[in-house]
Parts: C-alpha cells; sequence; structure tokens
C-alpha cells in the first residue's frame, strides 16, 4: 500500500451499486454498462463510436435520471452536465411548439373575429375553421408561396423541379415537353388546399382557376383573350383533403405566348 493506492492480486467484480456489499469491492459507477459489454475492450472504433451515441442519447432523452453514479466527483459532475444539455434540449422543444401555438391562436382568433364582423351563417363558418385547420396542419403557418418567391432565382428553380416537376408529366400536353418550357410552367404553378366537399369547379362556371381539358384548349389557342374565359364542362368536387398544385388562366395563357411552339397543330392535335 502506498499513500490512497493499493495492489490487487485479483480482479474487481462488475457489481451493480445495490450488489456492492464488501466496502473493498470497486463501484464503477456510469462506467459500469460499459464494462459489463466489454466495450472498452473491444477493437472496432464503429462499435464503440455507435455504442457511446446510443448511450448519449439514452440519457440526454430521459434527462440523466437512468445514470447511477458513484461518489467520484467526476461521476457526479458528469451526470449534472448530461442532465443539464437534456433540459435545455427539452426547454426548447417546449419553447418551439409554444410559438407555434401561440401562431394558431392568434391566428385562428383573427378569423373567428372576422366572421363575426361579417354575421357569416354556422354552415360557412364551419366550412372556414376546417379549411384555416387543415391548412395549418399541412403548413405549419408558413406562407410556402412567399418562401419560395423570396429564394434565389437558381434555389427557386431546383425547388419548383422538385415540387412540380413529376405532376407536370403527368398531364399528356407536358410530358415530351423540354426543360425550359416545364421551368416556365413550374413557376407560374401555385399550391392549392381543398378540404373535403369543397368544390373545385362546377359546370358551367368560367373555367379559369384551375387547369383542365378546357383551359389547356382555350391557352393554346392564340386568338382567345383573358376576356372570354372557357366554359367548365364538369363539376369536380373533392373527396378527402387536397393538397395541390394549380395554374390560373392568365398564368397559362402567359406561358403559352412566350412559347410559341405550344401553338403547333402537332401538339394541340396530340393533347386532343
Amino acid at each position: 500500500m502506498n499513500g490512497n493506492a493499493f495492489l490487487l492480486n485479483s480482479s474487481c467484480p462488475l457489481l451493480q451499486q445495490e450488489d456492492i456489499k464488501d466496502p473493498n469491492d470497486f463501484d464503477f459507477g456510469i462506467a459500469l454498462d460499459a464494462l459489463q459489454f466489454q466495450v472498452v475492450g473491444k477493437t472496432k472504433f464503429r462499435t464503440k463510436l455507435l455504442y457511446c451515441f446510443w448511450w448519449g442519447l439514452r440519457n440526454l432523452s430521459s434527462l440523466g435520471q437512468n445514470l447511477k453514479t458513484s461518489t467520484s466527483d467526476g461521476d457526479i459532475v458528469f451526470a449534472i452536465f448530461i442532465s443539464l444539455i437534456g433540459l435545455v434540449f427539452f426547454f426548447k422543444l417546449v419553447q418551439f411548439n409554444l410559438v407555434r401555438l401561440e401562431e394558431m391562436r392568434v391566428r385562428r382568433c383573427d378569423v373567428e373575429q372576422w366572421m363575426s364582423h361579417r354575421m357569416l351563417p354556422d354552415n360557412l363558418k364551419q366550412r372556414i375553421r376546417r379549411h384555416e385547420h387543415y391548412k395549418w396542419q399541412e403548413t405549419r403557418g408558413v406562407e410556402e408561396e412567399l418562401l419560395i418567391q423570396n429564394l434565389p432565382r437558381d434555389l427557386k428553380r431546383d425547388l419548383k423541379r422538385h415540387l412540380c416537376w413529376s405532376f407536370l408529366k403527368r398531364v399528356p400536353i407536358f410530358e415530351e415537353m423540354d426543360e425550359q418550357l416545364l421551368d416556365a410552367l413550374s413557376d407560374r404553378l401555385k399550391p392549392a388546399l381543398f378540404t373535403q366537399k369543397s368544390f373545385i369547379m362546377r359546370e358551367g362556371d368560367p373555367a379559369g382557376d384551375f387547369y383542365g381539358d378546357e383551359l389547356l384548349t382555350w391557352a393554346l389557342d392564340p386568338h382567345t383573350s383573358s376576356s372570354s374565359l372557357p366554359i367548365s364542362t364538369r363539376t369536380v368536387q373533392a373527396v378527402t383533403d387536397i393538397e395541390a398544385f394549380a395554374f390560373t388562366a392568365d398564368d397559362l395563357k402567359f406561358v403559352a405566348s412566350q412559347f410559341r411552339r405550344l401553338h403547333s397543330k402537332q401538339l394541340q392535335h396530340t393533347f386532343k
């Protein structure tokens, strides 16, 4: 024996704290799991890294409640540090959710006041509430179109390609279009939300809000104008809540005017 140092001829048993009866048995504290699973003796770095990552994630998510420390100052300080970091993450998450909930509450209050001011009937109020709730679920208060418009041109183009190209190519007339034309069309597409049982278009109404066969045929005719919108020949109603993209008549007409090849007889015949 030299001071507080001891030389042992036998190995220290790896015991849980509740199993330590002999005062000479060493309490390994928070290092016990790593020793019991023989992580310390592993030679593969990946194994050690994954175990340490899992260990840290488990204890951060539980705010360090799973840690069984020894009386060592190092053990105690480290456990306190883990608990504090876990609490910081938890409070940040709560704060973020509270901000979103407050934004939703303010928005809902504004809508309710507006509906009361306009003295809307109950059935209209219910439909508006449903639409606002669905819109919030899908966007979390983010104004998607405004966000996209404020992006740099190249980033905006790449984002529109990711969001819109797969939908555009489902339309026969756009299926074989080149990238330049698809980019122009994507730039004009706008997000639209429809709640269950809402009417997207009605038979006999001007087809000026969303594209269909009539609106495409109208846009491809160079002799038509925005003052003479086509009449929808069908009624389209949402069966479920729908998130979609839509053209306005003016947007589609603008793209058609910029790309004269859309007016070719062969292309129009292919569509028909």
